[in-house]
Parts: C-alpha cells; sequence; structure tokens
C-alpha cells in the first residue's frame, strides 16, 4: 500500500500513525565472517553508487579493482569510501590513555556525520544504494575508546550507553533509502565449565574456549537488522559460500548455504537479496551491464 493511498482507520485519523513501508529493493544486513571469506566483497557486488566507511583504512585495493571493473559480469562502479582511523591500545592498560580519547572522539564524529549523511543521499535521485560499515567490530571499539580511552577492563555494566547507541544506529539505518551492510569479525566464545579441583576436592568452575565462533561487537545485532549472514570459504569445493543464519524477511532461508555455483555471475549480494524480497529479481539488486560495441 503507498503512503498516498493510505487512509487511517476509523477513529485513527489525526495520529502518528503511517502506511506499511513499501517492499522496496533494500535489506539491512549483518554479515560476520572469518577473514579470506568474503566478508568485505559481499557488498560491493551490489548496485552502485555505493559508500563503505572503512576503519583501519583497509579497502582500498579492493575498491579501486571495482572502480576499474575487474570483476567479471559486473560494470566498473563508483563506491566511495571514508577511511577511519583506530587508535592502538594498550590491552593491558587499565587506565584512560587521553590521546587515544581524543583521537577516538575525532573520528567516532566524523562517523556519525557521514553515516547519517549517507541516509540522506539514500533519499536523493543519483544518491547512496548500498552503504557499507567494515566493520561494525571495530566502530563499536571506537565508540568504547572515545569514551574510556581504553578496551581494557570495561565492566559490563559500564558498556550500556555505548550499546545503546549502537544499537539505535543500526535501527535508524533502516530508515534509509538504501540496503545498509553491518560487517562483522568473529570471537571465540566461552562458556563456564565445572570440574574438581584435584587437590582440593572442591567443585571450580573455569571459563574455557567452547570452539565455537561468535560475532564480535554489539550482541543484540539480531533485533536491529532484516538478515544475518555468515560467510565462508570451502577449500575442497574451491568455492565462497553465503549462510543465512536469521532471516526476519523470508524464514525459510534460515539455516540454508547458498555457493558461487548457484549465483554465478550475478554475484551473492543479488542473488542472497532476491531469496530475502521474492517480489524482486536479482537484477533489481545489481548494476546491469551494458554491451559494448
Amino acid at each position: 500500500m503507498s503512503t498516498k493511498l493510505f487512509r487511517p482507520l476509523p477513529g485513527m485519523e489525526n495520529t502518528h500513525v503511517e502506511a506499511p513501508p513499501n517492499d522496496t529493493a533494500k535489506i539491512v544486513y549483518s554479515v560476520q565472517g572469518e577473514p579470506k571469506t568474503g566478508k568485505s566483497t559481499y557488498p560491493f557486488f551490489g548496485p552502485g553508487p555505493q559508500l563503505v566507511l572503512d576503519i583501519d583504512d583497509r579497502l582500498d585495493g579492493v575498491v579501486n579493482k571495482w572502480l576499474r571493473g575487474e570483476f567479471d559480469g559486473h560494470p566498473a562502479k563508483r563506491i566511495d569510501r571514508l577511511p577511519l582511523t583506530l587508535p592502538k591500545v594498550d590491552l593491558k592498560s587499565r587506565q584512560p590513555d587521553e590521546s587515544v580519547r581524543r583521537l577516538a572522539s575525532t573520528e567516532w564524529e566524523k562517523f556519525l556525520d557521514t553515516f547519517r549523511k549517507a541516509g540522506k543521499s539514500s533519499r536523493l535521485a543519483g544518491g547512496v544504494r548500498v552503504l557499507s560499515i567494515d566493520n561494525a567490530t571495530g566502530i563499536a571499539n571506537l565508540r568504547l575508546m572515545a569514551e574510556f580511552g581504553r578496551l581494557s577492563m570495561i565492566p559490563p555494566e559500564a558498556r550500556g550507553q555505548a550499546n545503546v547507541e549502537m544499537g539505535a544506529l543500526m535501527r535508524e539505518s533502516r530508515t534509509f533509502q538504501c540496503s545498509v551492510v553491518w560487517i562483522h569479525e568473529l570471537k571465540d566464545a566461552y562458556e563456564l565449565v565445572q570440574s574438581v579441583d584435584e587437590k582440593t576436592g572442591r567443585t571450580v568452575k573455569k571459563r574455557e574456549n567452547s570452539g565455537e565462533r561468535i560475532l564480535a561487537g554489539y550482541k543484540n545485532t539480531h533485533y536491529c537488522v532484516d538478515v544475518m549472514l555468515r560467510t565462508l570459504w570451502d577449500g575442497r569445493k574451491r568455492q565462497f559460500g553465503v549462510e543465512v543464519l536469521w532471516s526476519g524477511l523470508e524464514p525459510k532461508t534460515n539455516g540454508k548455504t547458498y555457493w558461487e555455483d548457484e549465483w554465478d555471475e550475478m554475484g551473492p549480494f543479488a542473488y542472497i537479496s532476491s531469496l530475502q524480497r521474492p517480489r524482486t529479481s536479482p537484477f533489481d539488486w545489481r548494476d546491469e551491464m551494458v554491451e559494448e560495441d
């Protein structure tokens, strides 16, 4: 139902009730994965123009390849990039470092300003069509450094405001008229395991590595995005893959993994996105190739 055709229910006139959002070709993703599994390049297979907020300034080489059109089946596209600096901190220190706090505060404000301008651009003709944050784990750390001047020995209760702000930003990105990709690193998961101390005979609890790899960063990300993905590399198949961890758009895709031989030159972004919004086709999610004479 378009906003123009929307009529309030009887008795609901002159309220703040709005029409449901249009089913447009945009999705807010969280993408997590191990290094070298394609998580950073996932959004680049989408349509341009794009903007990437690049913490630690790591993506210039990849972006330049897309600018030159070096990927089969995909034209050259415009990808603007904001390089952001993540200050180096002493992970053993419990004391705030004022130089870290100052630099982090400057970079955090730069991130917020560009993030919100990208949202405005997405609503304009010719504006941003895909915004990627690479990576959200680094951005969450940047926010903590801006407040505490360190990353070590910050108690969970003190992280509350930073977590609230990260969640609010992810939810805000759902109001943008473009796809938004929040990229996350992974970390080891730990669990408390009971054991008996051989010397004392007492039952003790130890924190041990569970062997599981989980999202590093804002742990309530799944409440704030449309779809959560994990990128994969299968050395035996020699193929990249994308697993749908959770989808609020098309739950029947939950737990399914899609491989390169399925998306082919269409690319993972267009293929996965068209599955999440079945009324669209993969061509709604990529740049059109123009045959040269």
